[in-house]
């Protein structure tokens, strides 16, 4: 398969900013540091597989094609998004306790 072209929303690039704050506040500068690492990981896996996550919501219309990737140490944290032959679009990087139907629903 060839490789597609990443877009990663705004929102989702903040995302990953908040998570890598608090990471940084409430733990250890590498450890947010580490999750940067393990979310460029991720990226890099999608662009060469994009078919590997998981669908999230299978019963939904409107997020039926939305799928989902864990990062590799970082399990409960979660890259959301869709892809077509040429492009997978990064919808958002959540936890996976937050209510992620409405983190979409600004987003989709």
């Amino acid at each position: 398969m060839n490789e597609c072209e990443l877009h990663i929303s705004v929102e989702a690039s903040d995302d990953v900013y908040q998570i890598m704050r608090y990471l940084g506040e409430h733990a250890s500068d590498d450890l947010a540091l580490d999750f940067h690492d393990k979310f460029r990981d991720g990226l890099r896996k999608l662009k060469q597989e994009s078919k590997i996550g998981k669908f999230r919501f299978p019963q939904s219309r409107k997020y039926k094609n939305v799928r989902s990737i864990e990062l590799k140490r970082f399990k409960n944290h979660l890259i959301l998004y869709t892809f077509d032959d040429r492009e997978v679009r990064i919808l958002a990087v959540q936890h996976s306790a937050r209510d992620l139907p409405s983190t979409l629903r600004d987003r989709f």
